[in-house]
């Protein structure tokens, strides 16, 4: 059995000075004793942490604020450290692991997985190395890599597709996110995959994730299990923290396209939450457990009150985001996207509507709104 343990460090670069920097108490029986304890103290800017371990948990005390998590995990045999890796952790958190799972012992309450982590043996699905990248009231994320190619169990299309991908990024796997909901939360989470392969088979494109498994949680079939990628880190939550303005530019104009294919799609959603990324530009909209799907564009239903609220409510988040040096270009996009849409399913007069209201666009893209209104 091995324990893993949380403790934060200003900077910690290397095994050799993590080792000088820690000081072990010795226990009053071997390491597999119950009430096993190991001291441990790191002057952090001018601040003694202590930390006491105690069957996998750790409670810090002292005066800084942790800023950089690393995990640490504790072979049985020897008070040493066997593995040390940068990890994204919910400050609180604690984890164990044990020869068959990993705990983490969250604000919300428990999440226990496997690793490796194997689901349906039909789907070809093998994730292992899971770290956790969040936790809040919808549930807890972790990401994962991925050993195989993952096949979609609502289409047997999507095997051709990893091929596809896995193609163009070398022999490297990519992580998955897996999502386990609470309690509470478990209608919600299924919703969230819900929302995400409407998109996809309504030709969203961009700047979403794909789900690609949805089923009960291994250990409570109350909860649920979802499986989304990619996986984007090294993220900002303003296009204004993108360091190059060749990638802010892109950031536009991924919001503006994810925006009008996401109203063509007749999806919508509340409290949207970004992630761009600061090495390119790229922007991922996570968490759609707030969004709703619109009656299908094919059925001309017209959109309800609450419905147009809606769909004006998430207009003016997207648009939101887009820094005012920015506005010529989120107009240019939009008269591109709304171009691009001739082929398709075109926008309804009320979500045209809706547009023509928001003041970031330039006269050329209001006319071009208006032209499209006209021929509704």
């Amino acid at each position: 059995m091995r324990f893993v343990f949380f403790v934060s460090t200003m900077a910690l670069t290397a095994v050799t000075s993590i080792s000088t920097a820690f000081q072990f108490k010795r226990p009053r029986s071997n390491l597999s004793c119950k009430n096993l304890e190991i001291s441990i103290q790191k002057m952090t800017n001018g601040a003694v942490l202590a930390g006491i371990m105690s069957m996998g948990s750790l409670c810090l005390t002292g005066n800084s604020i942790p800023l950089v998590p690393v995990a640490f995990a504790m072979d049985k045999e020897t008070p040493r450290l066997v593995a040390v890796k940068s990890t994204s952790l919910t400050m609180g958190s604690t984890a164990m692991e044990d020869d068959q799972n990993i705990v983490w012992n969250l604000g919300n309450g428990e999440v226990r997985l496997p690793n490796p982590l194997l689901l349906d043996n039909h789907n070809g699905l093998t994730l292992q190395n899971p770290r956790l990248l969040g936790s809040g009231g919808g549930g807890a994320v972790f990401a994962f890599q991925r050993r195989s190619a993952i096949v979609d169990s609502s289409s047997s299309s999507s095997k051709s597709s990893d091929a596809t991908r896995a193609s163009t990024t070398g022999n490297k796997e990519r992580d998955v996110a897996v999502k386990v909901s609470w309690l509470r939360s478990t209608a919600s989470v299924k919703k969230e995959c819900l929302v995400l392969q409407t998109l996809e088979e309504r030709h969203v494109a961009s700047g979403v994730e794909r789900c690609l498994y949805s089923g009960p949680y291994l250990n409570d079939a109350r909860r649920q299990l979802i499986i989304m990628e990619p996986v984007v880190e090294d993220t900002v939550a303003s296009i204004d923290q993108v360091p190059s303005p060749q990638n802010q530019a892109i950031s536009v104009q991924c919001v503006m396209r994810t925006l009008i294919q996401m109203l063509a799609a007749r999806v919508v959603t509340t409290d949207v939450q970004p992630l761009i990324s600061r090495q390119t530009g790229e922007v991922l909209f996570i968490d759609m457990t707030e969004a709703e799907i619109l009656p299908a564009p094919e059925t001309n239903e017209p959109l309800s009150f609450i419905n147009v609220a809606l769909t004006s409510n998430f207009c003016v988040e997207m648009l939101a985001l887009i820094p005012e040096s920015f506005y010529t270009l989120a107009s240019d996009t939009l008269i591109e996207e709304l171009k691009a849409l001739d082929d398709g399913l075109p926008l309804s007069s009320e979500m045209l509507d809706i547009l023509s209201g928001q003041t970031i666009f330039t006269k050329e893209a209001l006319d071009f709104i208006e032209t499209k209104l006209n021929s509704v």
